[in-house]
């Protein structure tokens, strides 16, 4: 044995050719007719004066075959007759032969432009069967992600002048649509639609599930996805033993005579669903026990008794580190598993908390701000108490981030905010970093349309969400590139609104921080020229307003002042309106109370609002009348459930009464400030004004008003686009009186809300309204069209 042994290394050197190490004094090609010799040398590798070896003759023929050019590779190496001690290398390679160009036939649903860019084989290209393989399978794979389930690829050739015409013969075959997923077997049919919504196979849509339209492709590679997926969603909802065995497999597939349509069917036999037994608390030894296992209970989804879904108990854990969070404590680590009894189909849920840490915010560093003023985002954070050596209070730090969202500083769609934190050398401190990623908050808005009200219109307006006032362009290129007039947090709209009916010239200007500390102040000039049924308005002047945040509590007070002319009137007109012909002032003080608790303003899901203001006019102030309008306001939102996208369905409530009227020597109120009703100002179903009281097919207002609103909304794609169904209640009258007597309006309805990002994420709705009482006197619209205004 010990013979053999060392007797191995000689013969293993034995072995070792003859060229081996020696110098390759020249490297001779063997059969390249089109493939570039000089090309196929360098990816060789193998070159004059290089010593050859074995391995360089392996990577050699590696490397060529990798191109896919070749048929057979084969080297040869004999020794240089001028110089033994040197050695020739030849490069036989047998090519494969060479595609003219590529043809296809009987293909139309597929655009050939992007279809032959991801081909292997194209004009000039050598015949690879590999690659002919790949580019067969690609084509079939095409049709087949389209729905083209019958469908045939195969490949010809015939020869050319210097190789062969590859020609693709396609055979399309019929669109498979899936009209009907159905599951069978022991289960509740109940869940049906839920999972039909789960799965990645979808059925044809209808409307109403009777008028078809549009078709949904059946790909078949999907059915295996969609096994999996029923599984798992049983499993989240309780049905532990669904992954045991075929418990689902798919049943069969039938596809109608034309083959253009298919019935996917899928069996499921779910078995029993497991309950929970017990909810335990494991805490770590180290954690100080911040709450109770009775309050930490009272938040939780999961109940003994109740059918065990790990949805809940994902959110569940979600919660509890919510709670953790909000006492600074945001390293904590919760985290839930079950102890199974699979004989009795009950369990217990074990939730293991381990605290850490509390963690207090270091520094507060803005990065990536080059437009934006630091001191405009800070005090958003100040706001809301998320302040270096405070507690890490991760609900301040979102109401932070949601605030600049909200204020729009930072566009949505080509900007955004991120949090990062670093350690310090205290562990209880981290330093947050804010990454700002700036975008345009500064639009340019053109439109036309038409109004019932106004006739043909047309609109441009200018808005910047992130004015500076102060800071001037230093440069053209600033003006143009959006850097000068910008980062200041202000808010500055010009806008332009001609129409047949009405031109409205306004400039709105707001800002949210006067030098710095938390008082508010905004400016608004207008010029707004109508011509009504009856007479002409012109209206002008300006109004000023001032507030101070006392979180959540707002204080306001606003002063107006404007000119009004009443001309052209028609013989016809209300006497309320004859009797102001000419020129006309008022001048108004208007305080106001507000509680905001909303967590958003654009988009608020849970929270309120409750607004009381009082208006007075003329008495103490210049003016041709005097007045007073009180008003009270009041917006809740519910939230109702939450997808796993984390997007929300939300109720809200949205109540409105206004009372005015004249005092001293006005008897009543002015026909232009009176309240109104219709159109985007609720109950919808109604024209612009087109609810209340009305004088020779004139509305002309009221001075007491009552409008109350029920609405559901759900998100239908990510947060851009929602629906909603509502219910309007109003009534306006001449006198607080007519409440009790005259008919109220009931509206029911629906409408889509959505943001067009081009225009800063700015809300639109759109809704449809149906009266379902109303006045003879009424002025009814279905449609409602609003773009909504940013809250401040």
């Amino acid at each position: 044995m010990l013979s053999l042994a060392a007797a191995w290394p000689l013969q293993a050197q034995a072995q070792e050719p003859d060229w081996e190490g020696k110098v390759i004094s020249d490297v001779v090609p063997q059969g390249f007719v089109h493939e570039n010799w000089r090309k196929s040398q360098e990816q060789a590798g193998l070159r004059k004066d290089l010593r050859m070896t074995q391995q360089k003759k392996d990577q050699a023929i590696k490397e060529l075959f990798k191109t896919g050019k070749f048929q057979d590779v084969q080297i040869k190496v004999d020794p240089d007759k001028a110089d033994p001690a040197k050695v020739v290398v030849t490069i036989a390679v047998t090519e494969y032969i060479i595609v003219e160009k590529v043809e296809f036939k009987g293909i139309n649903e597929i655009p050939l432009n992007t279809l032959k860019p991801n081909l292997r084989i194209s004009g000039g290209e050598p015949l690879n069967p590999f690659h002919l393989k790949q580019d067969r399978e690609y084509i079939r794979d095409q049709y087949l992600q389209k729905g083209y389930h019958f469908s045939s690829v195969e490949e010809s050739t015939r020869a050319g002048p210097v190789g062969v015409v590859l020609t693709w013969n396609v055979v399309e075959g019929p669109l498979v649509s899936v009209e009907e997923i159905v599951f069978t077997g022991p289960h509740n049919a109940d869940n049906d639609g839920e999972l039909r919504r789960f799965i990645l196979s979808k059925e044809n849509d209808s409307l109403f599930g009777i008028i078809p339209t549009s078709k949904n492709p059946f790909i078949e590679r999907n059915l295996r996805e969609d096994i999996e997926r029923v599984k798992l969603w049983y499993r989240l909802e309780g049905w532990l033993d669904i992954q045991h065995g075929d418990n689902v497999f798919l049943e069969d597939l039938e596809f109608n005579e034309d083959k253009t349509r298919v019935t996917i069917r899928i069996h499921i036999e779910e078995g029993q669903r497991y309950k929970i037994r017990a909810v335990r608390y494991e805490f770590d030894a180290t954690s100080r026990r911040i709450f109770t296992e009775q309050e930490i209970a009272g938040w939780l989804l999961s109940k003994p008794g109740e059918p065990y879904t790990e949805n809940n108990a994902n959110k569940d854990v979600a919660k509890i580190k919510e709670k953790y969070g909000e006492r600074a404590y945001i390293q904590a680590d919760i985290n839930h598993n079950e102890i199974v009894d699979e004989f009795k189909r009950e369990l217990d849920l074990v939730v293991s908390i381990r605290e850490n840490d509390k963690i207090y915010v270091g520094r507060l560093v803005f990065e990536g701000n080059s437009k934006t003023r630091e001191d405009v985002l800070r005090r958003e954070f100040t706001r809301t108490g998320f302040l270096p050596g405070e507690e890490y209070n991760q609900t301040s730090l979102n109401r932070a981030l949601q605030r600049v969202k909200d204020r729009q500083l930072i566009d949505a769609q080509t900007g955004g905010l991120s949090i990062r934190t670093q350690e310090t050398d205290d562990p209880q401190t981290r330093d947050v970093i804010v990454d700002v990623k700036e975008g345009q908050t500064g639009t340019v808005r053109f439109a036309a349309g038409y109004s019932s009200s106004f006739g043909i219109t047309g609109l441009l307006e200018f808005t910047q969400r992130n004015f500076d006032i102060a800071d001037f362009p230093s440069s053209f290129d600033d003006m143009i590139g959006g850097t000068g007039f910008a980062g200041g947090g202000q808010f500055l709209r010009l806008r332009v609104a001609p129409a047949a009916r009405r031109q409205s010239y306004t400039a709105d200007f707001r800002e949210p921080y006067v030098f710095g500390y938390e008082f508010g102040a905004g400016v608004r000039l207008y010029d707004i020229n109508t011509l009504w049924e009856s007479y002409d308005e012109r209206r002008l002047g300006a109004s000023v307003t001032f507030d101070k945040r006392f979180d959540p509590f707002i204080a306001q007070i606003a002063l107006d002042g404007y000119q009004i002319d009443i001309r052209d009137v028609s013989s016809g007109a209300p006497p309320a309106v004859e009797e102001l012909r000419g020129t006309n002032t008022v001048f108004s003080i208007t305080p106001a109370l507000i509680l905001d608790t909303r967590d958003s303003f654009i988009l608020p899901t849970s929270g309120f609002r409750l607004s009381i203001s009082e208006t007075y006019a003329g008495q103490i102030l210049p003016g041709s009348f005097d007045f007073n309008k009180f008003q009270f306001e009041a917006d809740v939102y519910l939230p109702l459930d939450t997808t796993e996208n984390k997007l929300k369905h939300v109720m809200s409530f949205q109540t409105t009464f206004g009372y005015g009227s004249g005092m001293r020597q006005t008897e009543d109120i002015p026909i232009f400030e009176r309240y109104y009703a219709g159109g985007r100002e609720r109950p919808r179903g109604f024209n612009f004004r087109g609810m209340g009281p009305h004088e020779n097919g004139d509305p002309v207002g009221g001075d007491a008003l009552v409008i109350a609103t029920a609405e559901y909304s759900y998100p239908i794609f990510v947060e851009f686009l929602r629906g909603a169904f509502f219910y309007d209640l109003g009534n306006l009258t001449p006198d607080f009186a007519g409440l009790r007597h005259e008919k109220w309006r009931n509206v029911v309805g629906f409408g889509i809300r959505f943001f067009i990002p081009q225009l800063g994420n700015i809300p639109v709705k759109l809704d449809f309204g149906f009266p379902l009482t109303k006045q003879q006197q009424d002025d009814r619209q279905t449609v409602t069209f609003d773009i909504g205004t940013l809250g401040f």
